[in-house]
């Protein structure tokens, strides 16, 4: 497989997970990761992003807008190692410590 092929693909992950999802890692080196989605809720009332892992963490961002997707309650979760570390009723900009 050319070089070029996977270096483009792992770059539109990568925006899709710091825009869409809005997971920003540039506080790492004084272990906080900041969560601020850019998608308006009412243009995906629905999504989640899970098992990325960020240095030896693993973290799942999700957003219901409604709460019947997930069954998990409505707005936006942030899990780390599969612990809720942050929550907002709507689309929030959240920052936890890993």
């Amino acid at each position: 497989m050319d070089e070029g092929y996977e270096y483009n693909h792992s770059t539109f992950n990568d925006l899709v997970l710091s825009g869409l999802v809005g997971i920003q890692t540039t506080g790492l080196l004084k272990g906080k990761l900041t969560v601020n989605p850019l998608v308006p809720p009412t243009e995906m009332p629905w999504f989640t992003a899970d098992g990325v892992q960020i240095g030896k963490k693993i973290v799942s961002v999700q957003f219901d807008l409604d709460g019947s997707r997930y069954g998990k309650g409505k707005g936006l979760r942030v899990l780390v190692d599969g612990v809720l570390k942050a929550s907002s009723p709507t689309m929030a900009k959240l920052s936890v410590s890993l």
